[in-house]
């Protein structure tokens, strides 16, 4: 009996210290701002200042593993988010479902930054006959990209108040025009429980890891889908082809340049429209070189570029482009990639591709 007692006293304890090392927590904010003229035939959409909420579930694991430590026990979750456009008969009101991680940036990690990539839902778009003035949002289902910065005070074990300022960005990256996109500038007030305090874990330290420092090329082909012309228009169908220089520069970021191959045959009515003529083969050619930066969490990785035509016979759109991406490698070789490729606050298209590791 003796043994049976004490076994389960180890199981109970054990039980006890999992629990301990994983913390689920709920957050429930309000949010005011406005929308950000980022073009000025979007002016006559801004009526008014915006206020909505968000309603996040998060867990952070204070336990051993490196990126745990590395990024000082980041919060990984999913928020619920809502907006008023403060122009009920042409904008509506906006929700989106926003996975996220809360990564602390100071050691009693009050300071954190917030991001996360989601799915956002227009009830009112566009519409050729009934809101034509809509020129921002066509589509009811977009693409959602949120980042905030977030500062905490504690007021027990169990609860925060928190301040934040962030932007939300929501576009459906030309797949259906008009898209000019719609930029929400908040600031939020909130109050953050969490189910146990936050243990005493100590980070490692970095020298503890081995880090490889040995750069390494990458290969890769994506394809986007973007719709020209106006309301209504024509779809095409963009391949994009790459290679890419990597440089670590820690255990979690990363230096980028590469060279993009792109042939679009949109640029046919982009180019008929500018001086008349009939598009050849060379016209949907462009290619570019490209400077960018990766943050890497694990098997996840962020990356934001900015980049020039080497090649281009349609100049409208600038010179310079930019990328913001999402990847995920799923072995030593592959990852798979998704980019949204912009002019400054003009979205291009989204793409799809995979990528190989060379060496």
């Amino acid at each position: 009996m003796k043994i049976k007692n004490i076994i389960l006293l180890v199981l109970i304890i054990s039980a006890s210290i999992i629990y301990a090392q994983q913390q689920t927590s709920m957050s429930l904010d309000m949010h005011g701002g406005y929308i950000m003229v980022h073009r000025y035939n979007m002016r006559h959409l801004i009526q008014s200042h915006i206020w909505g909420g968000e309603l996040s579930i998060g867990k952070t694991n204070f336990n051993d593993v490196f990126y745990n430590h590395l990024y000082n026990f980041p919060e990984k979750g999913v928020s619920l988010y809502f907006s008023n456009l403060g122009n009920p008969a042409q904008l509506g009101n906006v929700f989106a479902v926003i996975p996220y991680m809360n990564l602390p940036v100071n050691k009693l990690r009050n300071l954190q930054i917030k991001a996360g990539v989601g799915t956002g839902y227009f009830h009112i778009t566009f519409n050729q006959t009934e809101n034509n003035l809509n020129n921002v949002i066509s589509s009811n289902f977009t693409v959602c990209i949120n980042a905030q910065v977030q500062k905490k005070w504690k007021l027990s074990d169990k609860l925060e108040l928190y301040n934040k300022i962030g932007m939300t960005h929501f576009s459906n990256a030309a797949f259906k025009m008009p898209n000019l996109g719609i930029n929400l500038v908040t600031t939020s007030l909130g109050l953050r429980f969490t189910t146990t305090p936050s243990p005493i874990f100590e980070r490692k330290s970095k020298t503890e890891f081995e880090r490889n420092k040995n750069y390494y090329f990458e290969a890769g082909i994506a394809s986007g889908i973007k719709e020209v012309g106006g309301p209504g228009g024509l779809k095409y169908a963009i391949v994009n082809a790459n290679l890419a220089y990597i440089y670590p520069l820690s255990f979690k970021s990363e230096l980028l340049l590469w060279t993009d191959f792109f042939h679009d045959r949109s640029l046919e009515i982009r180019l008929a429209n500018d001086d008349w003529r009939r598009a050849t083969t060379a016209d949907f050619i462009q290619t570019g070189l490209m400077g960018g930066y990766r943050l890497r969490y694990n098997k996840l990785s962020f990356m934001i570029a900015m980049g020039a035509y080497t090649y281009s016979k349609y100049r409208g759109l600038g010179n310079l482009y930019h990328r913001v991406g999402i990847r995920y490698q799923f072995s030593n070789k592959l990852s798979l990639n998704t980019t949204l490729k912009s002019h400054f606050a003009i979205a291009d298209f989204a793409e799809w591709g995979i990528v190989y590791r060379i060496k």
